[in-house]
C-alpha cells in the first residue's frame, strides 16, 4: 500500500493537505519529502504516456481523457457499445495534457471527453488564469488537428471546499467559452456538490475520487451526449 502522503498527491492533493488531524498520515507526510513524491507522480505520467505510444496504432470511437476521475472511471463497462479508450492519469494537469495530446490525437477519434484541471490547483498552485489559458489551448490543438471530432468537456466535481471558488471560476470559463471553442460542455458539477462547494461524501471517499454510485450517474449524464440514440 502507498503511503497516506503518496496516496494524496496521486488523490489532486500535495503532500502538506494529508489531514492534520491524522497523526499516522500527517507524520507520513512529514517522512515523505515533496521532490520525491514529484518524482514519483512525474515517472508515473511518463510510464503511462511510454505505454501508449508503443502499442500499434489503433482508432477510437471515443477517447476518455483526462486526470485520476478519467484513469478510475470504468468506461469499457459503462458504455459497452462503443470502443472506449482511456487516457487518464492520476494527478494529470492541463500542463500533462497538452504534453501528451499528439498521442490521443493519433487515434482519430470519433469522440472526445475532456475533464481536467482540478489538479492545476491543489498540486501546481496555479492560478485560475493560467489554468484556463491552457485549456483555451487544449481545445485549440485538438480542434484543428481533429476538425471532424466532436469534443466535449466536462466540468470539474466538487472536492475540498477550500478549491470551491477556483472550481467555480474554471468551470464557468469552461461553459462560456464552449460556443467559440468549437466544443460542448457537459456540466456535472452539480450532481455531487454540497451548498458550500464541497464534495457530498455520500459520492467519494477521499472529497475528490468518485465510487461507483457516482460514476453510474455521471454515465447517465454522458450517455445523451457520446451515445444519441442509442
Amino acid at each position: 500500500m502507498l503511503p497516506a502522503a503518496l496516496l494524496a498527491t496521486l488523490a489532486g492533493a500535495p503532500a502538506s493537505a494529508a489531514d492534520e488531524s491524522d497523526p499516522t498520515a500527517a507524520a507520513e507526510a512529514d517522512c515523505i519529502p515533496a521532490a520525491a513524491l514529484a518524482t514519483y507522480v512525474q515517472r508515473r505520467w511518463e510510464r503511462r504516456v511510454d505505454q501508449w505510444r508503443s502499442l500499434p496504432p489503433q482508432r477510437a470511437e471515443i477517447v476518455f481523457l483526462g486526470s485520476s476521475i478519467i484513469e478510475e472511471g470504468p468506461w469499457t463497462e459503462l458504455f459497452p457499445e462503443s470502443a472506449v479508450v482511456n487516457r487518464g492519469i492520476g494527478a494529470d494537469t492541463t500542463a500533462g495534457v497538452l504534453n501528451r495530446l499528439d498521442e490521443v490525437i493519433a487515434l482519430s477519434p470519433d469522440k472526445i471527453l475532456l475533464y481536467i484541471g482540478g489538479n492545476d490547483f491543489s498540486v501546481s498552485n496555479d492560478t485560475v488564469g493560467a489554468a484556463t489559458a491552457r485549456f483555451d489551448e487544449i481545445v485549440i490543438r485538438l480542434r484543428n488537428a481533429l476538425p471532424t471530432t466532436e469534443i466535449f468537456v466536462a466540468t470539474l466535481f466538487a472536492r475540498e471546499a477550500r478549491f470551491a471558488d477556483s472550481i467555480e471560476r474554471y468551470n464557468r470559463h469552461l461553459i462560456d467559452r464552449a460556443a467559440d471553442g468549437g466544443f460542448t460542455a457537459i456540466d456535472g458539477h452539480p450532481l455531487f456538490a454540497r451548498a458550500d462547494g464541497s464534495m457530498d461524501s455520500r459520492y467519494s471517499n477521499d472529497d475528490i475520487h468518485l465510487n461507483g454510485d457516482a460514476y453510474r450517474q455521471w454515465a447517465t449524464l454522458l450517455r445523451p451526449f457520446l451515445m444519441p440514440g442509442r
